[in-house]
């Protein structure tokens, strides 16, 4: 079966507002190509309560499918209010919103991110899962962000988190870390004990209040020494514990030897950018 067979005609029809009702039986729901992964149960069942007590406002988003055998459509966008439809509320048929547009995978799996982007808001381990395919296939940070309509920023962080361990990208989808945590760690990957070292003074000042050693190091204190390296990281994590990751704590992972020159001047750069100040370059006998 293709397209062609399950569309028929398309002269006439409104490729933006095209609302059909389908069998369940015909739809394809496929998990792995949801950028959120395998819906959560409970919000499921929220979801099934609060449509049967005031309708569904949404219909669910297919396109034409004819990859598996007697499948006509797969979700493109909804898989959450599937599983709440048709789990919790047994519905054989599907108010559906039929997706005309000839699409690459590539292009599918775009959509679905774009459209679940506009709902519920995804952690940043669910946006790097969702644009890994454009990494695998060798997309530069510049190219995906066009492809993406999406800064470069945004991007090039995903990519990082990519890039890190599998204990980091764990830690990263059950508590979370801030953008400049894993531009952090990404910095210090190829160092295996320093990132280590990073990762778990990370973990260990979640939640906590000013840390001990930082604590024991400043107060009544105005000794004026050089710091090791220790102390800079101690103090590092303090301020981002304390005030967020920002030009300081990329200033002191520049001074323990964390990042480059060039990362260091990055962050600068995309400051004056944010701020609209004007970038100058350093001098030629200062940070290159």
């Amino acid at each position: 079966m293709t397209r062609e067979d399950i569309l028929g005609d398309l002269t006439g029809i409104d490729v933006e507002n095209d609302y059909r009702k389908i069998p369940v039986a015909d739809i394809f729901y496929d998990e792995k190509f949801n950028c959120r992964g395998k819906p959560d149960p409970m919000t499921c069942q929220k979801l099934a309560d609060d449509v049967e007590l005031n309708g569904l406002d949404n219909a669910i988003t297919l396109q034409p499918f004819t990859e598996v055998d007697g499948k006509k459509w797969r979700i493109m966008a909804g898989h959450r209010r599937y599983i709440a439809l048709t789990t919790w509320l047994k519905w054989n048929i599907l108010p559906c919103k039929i997706n005309h547009r000839q699409m690459s995978e590539e292009d599918a799996l775009i959509y679905n991110l774009n459209e679940n982007m506009h709902r519920e808001p995804l952690t940043i381990s669910q946006e790097a899962n969702s644009i890994k395919h454009l990494k695998d296939k060798g997309y530069t940070v510049g190219e995906a962000s066009e492809k993406l309509s999406l800064s470069v920023g945004w991007v090039q962080v995903r990519f990082m988190l990519l890039d890190l361990s599998d204990e980091i990208r764990a830690y990263v989808e059950e508590s979370g870390l801030t953008q400049q945590q894993i531009r952090d760690l990404y910095t210090m990957r190829k160092d295996e004990n320093q990132t280590n070292k990073f990762f778990r003074a990370i973990k260990n000042s979640k939640g906590k209040c000013l840390n001990n050693a930082i604590k024991a190091k400043v107060k009544g204190k105005k000794t004026k020494r050089q710091r090791n390296k220790t102390e800079i990281i101690d103090l590092q994590t303090y301020i981002a514990r304390q005030l967020g990751h920002g030009l300081a704590t990329r200033v002191l992972a520049w001074t323990h030897g964390g990042i480059t020159d060039g990362d260091v001047l990055d962050t600068i750069k995309e400051i004056c950018r944010t701020k609209g100040i004007q970038y100058q370059p350093p001098l030629e006998d200062t940070l290159q």
